[in-house]
């Protein structure tokens, strides 16, 4: 009996190492667009450092934003497309299709915009310039975009 547990203890592990070693860029940024829907904390080490200045202050004013926030209910991810070390993501929420971008960056996938918020990719890593409405946070950003469509 031990042998057995101890074998499907074994295959559960190997199972798990296998499926994490798997995960290809459109499962890695089907994660990223989750913790985004959920309203995770995380999501905002997740993003550029020019998405989340310009969007919310900061990573730890995007943490307090996220742990306020309730999740998008119902919010799908209805396709991922990767082109390289961009990526794409459509998702659906109320009604309305949002398109979120991605770069890869030292082998993370960041949110780097939203479709009608772009980020130049050049200035991804320097002190950014905003290209939208001063003092709104990322959920304020894209509520303000979903109300927009």
């Amino acid at each position: 009996m031990k042998r057995m547990a101890n074998l499907v203890i074994a295959l559960t592990f190997g199972a798990l190492a296998f499926v994490a070693c798997g995960e290809d860029d459109q499962d890695e940024v089907r994660s990223v667009v989750k913790l985004l829907i959920d309203s995770d904390p995380a999501r905002c080490d997740s993003m550029t450092r020019s998405f989340v200045e310009q969007n919310s202050g900061g990573v730890k004013q995007c943490r307090r934003i996220s742990r306020e926030n309730d999740p998008y209910p119902g919010a799908k991810i209805e396709d991922v497309a990767v082109d390289g070390d961009k990526a794409t993501a459509n998702v659906a929420y109320q009604g309305s299709r949002t398109q979120f971008k991605f770069v890869k960056q030292d082998d993370d996938w960041k949110i780097n915009g939203v479709k009608g918020l772009p980020v130049d990719q050049t200035t991804a890593d320097q002190d950014p310039k905003p290209k939208i409405r001063k003092g709104l946070d990322a959920r304020e950003t894209v509520d303000a975009y979903y109300q927009a469509i």
